[in-house]
């Protein structure tokens, strides 16, 4: 079996900071390389994880019914729940959260202030 290792961007929308999640996985189709796609697979993996194993409702009720990312990225590894992902083409799963405050520039922003270059430099 081929296998293809991926990564996801997983932004959480705010006014007040700005956290992502970097979600590294090794993949079993190269489909799931599509975000949608690979959320839909995780998404049925871990519904189903809740719906019949005793640590999967345990950790639904933990979550007050609102179980996401950073719940996820607190649990694994978690060989219950690797089954199921396995079931659904994803073979590893790591998760990295990053927080910080709002930061008033962002990535595309210029890092060289033009108005002080000086002709054919511009």
């Amino acid at each position: 079996m081929r296998t293809v290792k991926t990564l996801f961007v997983v932004p959480r929308p705010s006014n007040d900071e700005s956290t992502v999640a970097i979600v590294e996985t090794t993949i079993s189709s190269r489909k799931l390389c599509d975000s949608h796609l690979f959320f839909v697979a995780l998404r049925r993996a871990i519904t189903n994880w809740v719906k019949e194993t005793k640590k999967g409702k345990e950790e639904w009720v933990r979550s007050c019914n609102d179980f996401n990312i950073g719940d996820l990225s607190s649990l694994i590894p978690c060989p219950s729940l690797e089954k199921y992902m396995k079931k659904e083409g994803i073979l590893t799963l790591s998760i990295d959260i990053h927080s910080a405050d709002y930061c008033s520039w962002c990535y595309d922003d210029l890092l060289v202030n033009e108005d002080e270059l000086e002709g054919d430099m511009i």
